[in-house]
């Protein structure tokens, strides 16, 4: 299995961490034996470092959390919008069979069906455009696949 760049990061600031602490912890040795003022110095200076870099690490992985799902946010709506254009689409040929009562078509005299297969693409429709979370939306537009692939098989030509 191939290794992401997230692991090698990880491995690699473990081991420079381990170095850094090792470096404190030598300094505070010495300090302590020869200066003990400067150990409470140092020791404030490596507190207030380390919930700075803390900090920064926690905002910046927010930010990068967000990216992630404005992206994922982006091509759900681009799904829902295109869901949308074909149900319009279908919904125009759908006016014209309600219309015509499905002349030339397998749906012909067939005049409940074509009813129902029109309210239900008005429904999917108006699904779309009231999903306002990605989850809905998701919904909305498997919801209206599975009513266009329905609509656009009924409306194939009769065979002869």
């Amino acid at each position: 299995m191939a290794s992401n760049s997230s692991d090698t990061n990880t491995k690699g600031s473990s081991r420079y961490q381990g170095l850094i602490i090792t470096v404190i912890l030598l300094t505070f040795l010495c300090a302590f034996n020869f200066f003990k003022p400067t150990v409470i110095v140092l020791a404030f200076i490596v507190i207030l470092g380390s919930v700075t870099i803390g900090a920064f690490r926690i905002l910046h992985s927010y930010s990068a959390g967000d990216a992630k799902s404005h992206a994922i946010s982006g091509e759900i709506e681009l799904m829902s919008n295109d869901a949308s254009f074909d149900i319009s689409e279908e919904l125009i040929i759908w006016d014209k069979l309600k219309y015509t009562k499905g002349i030339d078509t397998r749906m012909e005299g067939q005049d409940s069906d074509i009813e129902d297969i029109h309210r239900r693409l008005v429904i999917a429709r108006e699904e779309l455009a009231q999903a306002t979370t990605p989850a809905h939306r998701i919904e909305a537009v498997l919801a209206a696949d599975s009513v266009l692939a329905i609509a656009r098989e009924l409306r194939k030509p009769a065979q002869s």
